[in-house]
Formats: structure tokens, sequence, C-alpha cells
């Protein structure tokens, strides 16, 4: 059994995990349309390598009591633990045309990690179609990452029309 170390896990979430998230949104055939489809592309490939290591585990929007202001609860997206204590902190976004991080998701961030009281790092994976406008809200650096993955200009069209298709798809038809 290979031991991961959260440097490793890290390192994996900022190359290789965005990498893949790339392909899965880029790539033939698309598979991300919506924040869902991320959520399940990202999980998916976290699962496969932390299969390597027993002592890391993954969930889904689990609630964490007293991570934001006064007491209440926040459901990141995906957290990671290593021996069932939460080490890094994933925030999954697919959006349009914004670009950048929100107020709230700012917060819930940089509380997590403050004190290293819920985690060390936390991520923030952003999808993009078009970016056209940006929240000029930027995240607290030292332990917190900003990850943007943008359409590539040149699959933007092809992408649009098949997102067309499938967030509104015809029913189907009887014969």
């Amino acid at each position: 059994m290979k031991i991961l170390t959260q440097n490793e896990v890290g390192s994996f979430i900022k190359k290789v995990l965005k990498a893949k998230l790339e392909k899965d949104f880029w790539g033939h055939p698309f598979r991300i349309f919506r924040e869902e489809d991320l959520h399940t592309c990202a999980y998916y490939h976290l699962r496969r390598y932390l299969k390597a290591d027993r002592n890391w585990e993954i969930l889904n929007e689990p609630l964490l009591r007293d991570l934001k202001d006064s007491g209440k609860s926040a459901q990141p997206d995906l957290v990671l633990f290593h021996r069932e204590k939460p080490k890094l902190i994933i925030e999954l976004k697919f959006k349009r045309t914004l670009f950048g991080i929100q107020k709230k998701d700012k917060k819930v961030l940089e509380k997590s990690v403050e004190n290293k009281k819920w985690a060390k790092k936390a991520y923030f994976i952003q999808l993009i179609i078009e970016p056209k406008k940006e929240t000029n809200q930027e995240v607290l650096l030292y332990r917190n990452k900003f990850i943007p993955i943008v359409m590539r200009e040149d699959r933007l069209v092809e992408y649009k029309e098949v997102f067309s298709k499938r967030r509104k798809p015809e029913p189907r038809k009887r014969t």
C-alpha cells in the first residue's frame, strides 16, 4: 500500500486533477455541462487517486459545524480526510460568464483554513464557458488556491451547440 502525503495530494489537485478536468470539459466527448457534472468528475478522479492509500477518504458535501460566522455550518463541495481528520477542502463552481470567487465562497474558504481549524488548505476550482464579468474578489493565497479552467476558443462553438442540446433536450419520439 502506498502512503500519500498531504503535499502529494495537493500537487495532484493542482496539476493532474486540473488536467483531467480540462480534458473532461474540453475533450471529446464533452462531459461537463453544469456544476453537478463537475462534482462527479472531480470526485471520480480524486477517488481513483486516493484509493492507493486507505488512510485518505473523500466526502461529498459534508456538514462542517461552526465553519461560518456566528456558529453557522457550511457544506463545502468536497472534503478530503486523512485518518478521519479534514485536511483539504475543495469548492467547485461552474459559471457561464462570471470569472472569480464570490464573497460568500471567499469567506468560507478563508474561515476553513484560519488557524487550521478545519483544513490545512482549500482549493477553489472554477470552470467558465466565456469569461465576460469578473468578481474582483481574490482568495487568500497562502492557504487557498484558485484554479480557473476556461473553455478553449477553438472548442467554444461546438461546446455551445452540445450544451444547448444537453441542457434542454427534446422529448423522445415514439416509433
